[in-house]
């Protein structure tokens, strides 16, 4: 049992589109310093068997953004960024990590701070995009993504996190969720009786079943979301958990299992690393 083993997932969406589609998604990378770079590696591999029409991060490329202020870092995940963009074209969308910063082991506050120097970077690559309430229409489908914003997740304040919280789910707000979803159908313009998949990609999709927002995102055929970790579970078991909070692939939702289960390297060896293929069809 090696520390970095991998498993692919197969998701399959019957949509009723005229020309299949193939995407690779993997979420919750979480990359630290710590990180065998033979997750990576896989992770290339096993998007290049796939041969994908797109290549999906659903959100959390980073663990804090502290990682990106050393240079190798900074080099190694922009690399790889620029080697899946050359297997197909790469879409991305920010998670909560990705925007939360921990100044200090000795301090017990997290608050927030975008690399913005880091996404204008990888963008430089015309393969690679961040959707933040942006969307795509390419001959095969179309895809959107949402900007939820550290409001959505008791960021919107510096240090209004507690380390406590780092399970970011007991500090989410449902409310603010509704706020970014409505401000996110203000500027996209979702297509309707379209014979292309319509795919919204969201970065924590819990809260589609409370407070009626998922009507809000009924137009969309397929949803893919990450942010709620597996840790140790088995996919089975993982596709339950989902179906207690109304999430699963019949009303069209994938919930992405995460890279990593957990941050600590001496946790992480005991257990199987995520991505998955989906085809729609």
């Amino acid at each position: 049992m090696t520390r970095n083993r991998m498993k692919t997932m197969l998701y399959e969406f019957n949509v009723g589109v005229k020309e299949p589609v193939t995407l690779f998604v993997f979420s919750d990378l979480h990359i630290t310093e710590k990180m065998d770079t033979e997750v990576l590696t896989s992770l290339y591999h096993r998007a290049k068997r796939c041969k994908p029409d797109a290549i999906i991060f659903l959100g959390d490329m980073v663990d804090t953004i502290e990682f990106l202020d050393v240079e190798k870092n900074y080099k190694l995940l922009k690399n790889f960024l620029d080697m899946m963009a050359e297997i197909a074209p790469f879409y991305i969308i920010t998670g909560n990590h990705d925007i939360r910063s921990i100044p200090g082991k000795r301090k017990r506050r997290m608050f927030v701070k975008e690399p913005k120097e880091f996404w204008k970077d990888i963008t430089k690559n015309p393969r690679i995009e961040i959707l933040k309430n942006a969307s795509v229409k390419t001959d095969k489908f179309f895809l959107a993504g949402v900007e939820q914003g550290p409001a959505c997740y008791s960021l919107d304040t510096e240090s209004s996190v507690s380390t406590l919280q780092k399970h970011i789910l007991v500090s989410e707000k449902a409310e603010m969720m509704e706020v970014a979803l409505k401000k996110f159908l203000k500027k996209v313009k979702t297509p309707r009786n379209v014979a292309k998949p319509r795919i919204l990609l969201v970065h924590s999709a819990r809260f589609l079943t409370e407070r009626n927002l998922g009507g809000l995102v009924k137009d969309y055929d397929v949803i893919l979301s990450g942010h709620l970790h597996n840790m140790a579970m088995s996919e089975k078991v993982f596709r339950k958990m989902m179906a207690v909070w109304g999430l699963g692939l019949k009303n069209g939702h994938l919930v992405c299992p995460p890279v990593t289960a957990f941050t600590d390297p001496k946790k992480q060896r005991h257990y199987t690393r995520y991505c998955a293929v989906v085809k729609i069809k």
